[in-house]
């Protein structure tokens, strides 16, 4: 290492020429980088395929959902109506608007000998009386198609549903539509007072993420530069060295963005979080280089020498804790969510940068700048005073130490079977946001917004219309109502029974499918024929006629809620479906996916947290030389995980998308402490010292770095804990949890269990 140290500061210029010119490239990428927030990312490849496959036959499912809450409690009022009539014309108008459903323009038929007639099912609202409205209220109450979708059971919420057909991962349109849909709220409030309007929906959503991501980025970030810029300034003391440090995490998040750009990895929700966890993992080599030079620059060494000695003392394990945090990370890419692997990717990349800036650029640079020596370069005495202690009462208290953790441990380890596998995809925003209490609005006052889909297909073109195919949807429909998740059906069913109920004199027995299939053909065609511009069936059902959609909505559900619904319906549909029918055609829609995709995610990490945890381990061993090193520091990299996830199911309880994504995560970040203690506590054993002196040689080495490295791991996750997005907030708390325990298990754990075994194959050694 000291020959390899040699070599580096021989070829400095050639390493800054080649940092320079790798940064500079990677500037350019960073004009490259793109948002996008669309939630499908979320999902796996085979879900994805699924809605695609809807999309191609029903068109696209994004929309803006507005929902309306007079003051009065009464939606079926002149003003109220009038408001409806006001959003609904107005909501034409947002960009990229396709379709607007309103109780106003809400299709009502009515027939005329062998004419069908079908308008809007309350026109001139600025007319209509009140023996109007209330006659429109009792017939809305009764009509399942409007029922919790339109308006809700107590007519006091109504909806204007708003479909729409631009790409959510266009940012420029987004934009558009945000700004709009945000003016065309301001001018609905100051047009009707008494009216709270209420907006949610995908697309709206997906905005919010979108402005979730940027909140992020653009707060936690400078957060973190202050942060760290505290911590530096109390272990360093140096505006020279912390100069440098700062240096590191500028150009280490300029090259991983930068590269990012060029790869094509765009910001999501998820990786926009990157630059904040890069910058605190960048500062650990650094704290460690620059803590050792300052040691060395005090003892009277020269610059070139204190630089040599820095690198031989942490060049090695720079390189392992570079690597095995590398794979952590690149770990991630076993997800089957695409925006956990690019944050992995992203992070992954930043990672090998701060490791070759920490040993190579820095270094290089240093060692050319006339800096003299800075009589503040010394890390406060206070810390190290504080881990001579901590070794102290480590060796001394050795046995209660471990008497201590060992059932800590066996009983937390059993609040792990406390966590739920689980999600709920409308709390992922925080409470105090706009669209999270809107949402919960909407959710409790009208209907869900997730839903189940089917492609129902009758297996040939035009056997839509056949009485088989119609009375086995019916069916399916019915048993849906009937299910105590279900909120709202949208089945082609309740289409065709109205239009026979007004083709056969509109009597209640007549709400009823037609008798043959010609003449639900006629009816279909007739229908359709009537409708307005705007309001076609192409949604429902596709091209060729040989298919319709069928949409659930449910109530405030959990995903695990969900996929049994789904489960269910499927058996169902299995056991019922008419033997001259095709089997259900089911494909994933956006809600069922996100139910399913944590519990495949959890699957998918675990294996990788697996092959995480046997490079690691093999690293380990190989950078320490013995088997038993490598294999006893696994205690105190696999305790935190368990500890941090017990503490989680006594605390939180539910284990999602994001917390199913920490654990292999982390197995990278907390190793690096470990590696530097048990380098240079098996570097001391093999100079003849005993493991007690090695133990205390070790903290008075590497104890101060450890220590700030994790204070400023620990708060730079933690940071994150106030992100708006729970998934993110989520992150930041269970891993800043699992580095704490690791610190303690470092400073505590490890130091016990190296003397104690050393004791232990000494007695041994007598016996024998």
């Amino acid at each position: 290492m000291f020959n390899f140290s040699s070599s580096l500061l021989r070829h400095r210029k050639t390493i800054i020429a080649i940092t320079l010119v790798v940064l500079v490239f990677s500037a350019f990428g960073i004009r490259r980088i793109n948002f996008d927030t669309d939630y499908k990312r979320y999902l796996s490849e085979s879900d994805l395929k699924d809605i695609e496959h809807l999309e191609d036959m029903y068109g696209k499912d994004i929309n803006a959902l507005f929902v309306l809450a007079p003051k009065s409690g009464n939606i079926f009022e002149r003003e109220s109506v009038q408001a409806i009539q006001w959003l609904t014309d107005e909501s034409w108008q947002i960009p990229y608007s396709s379709r607007v459903d309103s109780l106003n323009n809400f299709q009502f038929m009515r027939a005329s000998g062998d004419d069908l007639t079908v308008e809007n099912f309350i026109k001139n609202p600025e007319k209509i009386t009140d023996a109007e409205l209330e006659d429109r209220k009792k017939t809305a109450l009764k009509d399942l198609r409007l029922l919790k979708k339109l308006i809700s059971e107590d007519g006091k919420v109504s909806a204007v549903n708003v479909n729409l057909t631009f790409d959510q991962r266009d940012f420029g349109k987004s934009a558009e539509f945000s700004r709009y849909i945000a003016d065309l709220r301001k001018r609905f409030e100051q047009k009707f007072p008494e009216i709270d309007l209420h907006l949610t929906g995908s697309a709206v959503l997906n905005q919010a993420f979108n402005q979730a991501a940027i909140q992020d980025l653009t707060t936690f970030v400078p957060a973190m530069y202050l942060l760290i810029l505290i911590m530096l300034w109390v272990l360093l003391r140096s505006p020279v060295y912390i100069y440098f440090v700062l240096q590191t995490l500028s150009i280490t998040i300029i090259v991983a963005l930068g590269l990012s750009g060029w790869l094509g990895i765009p910001l999501t929700t998820t990786s926009a979080i990157a630059p904040s966890i890069i910058m605190t993992l960048a500062v650990a080599d650094s704290l460690h280089f620059f803590v050792t030079y300052m040691e060395e620059r005090s003892h009277g060494h020269d610059k070139q020498l204190a630089i040599k000695e820095a690198i031989q003392a942490n060049g090695k394990a720079m390189a392992v804790t570079a690597f095995t945090t590398a794979v952590g990370f690149l770990s991630m890419n076993f997800s089957v969510s695409s925006n956990y692997r690019d944050l992995g990717n992203i992070v992954a990349m930043g990672v090998v940068t701060a490791f070759w800036l920490s040993l190579f650029f820095t270094p290089s640079l240093l060692s050319l700048l006339p800096i003299q020596k800075n009589k503040y370069g010394k890390a406060p005495k206070f810390s190290s005073s504080l881990v001579a202690g901590v070794a102290d009462f480590a060796i001394r208290k050795r046995r209660p130490i471990l008497l201590v953790f060992v059932p800590l441990v066996v009983l937390i380890s059993f609040c792990v079977l406390k966590n739920e596998v689980n999600e709920d995809f409308v709390k992922i925003l925080d409470e105090s946001l706009t669209i999270r209490k809107d949402t919960d609005f909407t959710v409790k006052n009208l209907s869900g917004i997730f839903s189940i889909e089917h492609s129902v297909s009758s297996g040939k073109e035009g056997g839509v219309s056949e009485t088989s195919y119609l009375k086995f949807l019916e069916s399916f429909g019915q048993w849906y109502r009937a299910q105590p998740e279900t909120s709202h059906v949208s089945v082609i069913t309740d289409t065709m029974k109205s239009i026979n109920q007004s083709m056969q004199g509109g009597g209640a027995d007549q709400y009823k499918l037609p008798e043959s299939k010609e003449l639900s053909a006629q009816y279909l065609l007739l229908y359709e024929l009537a409708l307005p511009f705007g309001h076609s069936l192409n949604n429902f059902i596709n091209v060729d006629k040989s298919a319709t959609r069928m949409v659930v909505l449910t109530k405030d559900i959990k995903n695990n809620q969900m996929i049994q619904l789904n489960d269910r319906a499927e058996s169902w549909a299995k056991e019922n479906t008419p033997k001259d029918l095709p089997k259900l055609n089911v494909f994933t829609s956006g809600s069922i996916g996100f139910a399913k995709v944590t519990k495949e995610n959890i699957d998918s990490m675990l294996q990788g947290g697996i092959i995480d945890l046997l490079v690691v381990s093999l690293a380990l061993i190989l950078a320490v030389g013995s088997i038993k090193m490598g294999i006893l520091s696994l205690v105190p990299n696999l305790l935190p995980a368990t500890l941090a996830l017990g503490v989680w199911g006594l605390t939180y309880g539910t284990v999602g998308l994001a917390v199913s994504s920490v654990i292999a995560m982390t197995i990278g970040v907390i190793v690096d402490d470990t590696t530097h203690f048990l380098l240079h506590y098996q570097k001391q054993r093999e100079l003849g010292f005993s493991a007690e002196e090695s133990v205390r040689s070790t903290f008075s080495h590497s104890g101060v770095a450890i220590l700030f490295t994790t204070i400023i791991l620990s708060s730079g996750f933690f940071v994150l804990s106030f992100s708006s997005f729970k998934m993110n907030s989520d992150v930041g708390i269970l891993t800043s949890m699992i580095i704490v325990f690791a610190l303690l298990g470092d400073f505590l754990l490890l130091p016990a269990l190296l003397v104690e075994l050393d004791n232990f194959l000494i007695n041994i050694k007598k016996k024998v």
